[in-house]
């Protein structure tokens, strides 16, 4: 199992923002985007490398969590409270990194899910909902959801699926 160092994203994380890659081919032939194959995975790559996106660092109630392994920056996951629930803006995994089974990703994730726990207990809340969008074709992304057990909640648009869970906090001790 890969064991990724995870930190917060700062500004000195800028650099590392701005080298991820995600996708292959890493740039999309503009004339033909269509042929690109994955563009859901170039939209994230161009998404990690806003700064208008991403911000560094990020604030309450704005999440970013950065995972790193020998080679550099293997993961990105983003998220934020919105309305009181948490929405993941996006999970990111190194295109080295990518046929791996999901390993990196489900690390990614379950970082995510543990903290989303925590906010919970630490506010005292018996459940806090997370959702977020998924782009129909990413059948990566939506199988990595469902191993965490999100469910497809309906349509956001024709292109992107809208996904969920609720995550039971109630009657766990904060540590």
């Amino acid at each position: 199992m890969t064991r990724l160092r995870w930190e917060d994203g700062t500004s000195r994380h800028r650099r590392h923002l701005q080298g991820f890659v995600c996708c292959d081919p890493e740039k999309p032939n503009w004339r033909r985007p269509e042929e690109h194959g994955e563009l859901w995975a170039y939209r994230v790559q161009q998404a990690v490398r806003s700064r208008q996106a991403l911000p560094s660092p990020c604030r309450p109630p704005r999440y970013l969590a950065l995972g790193f392994d020998g080679r550099g920056l293997a993961a990105v996951v983003h998220y934020h409270v919105l309305g009181g629930d948490f929405f993941l803006s996006l999970v990111g995994v190194a295109q080295r990194c990518r046929r791996a089974g999901g390993v990196v990703a489900d690390e990614a994730m379950t970082l995510m899910m543990d903290r989303v726990t925590a906010y919970g207990v630490e506010n005292g809340l018996e459940s806090v909902w997370i959702s977020g969008n998924v782009d129909r074709e990413n059948r990566a992304s939506k199988a990595m959801l469902a191993r965490h057990g999100w469910v497809h909640e309906g349509w956001l648009d024709g292109q992107y699926e809208t996904w969920g869970r609720d995550v039971q906090v109630g009657g766990v001790e904060a540590s």
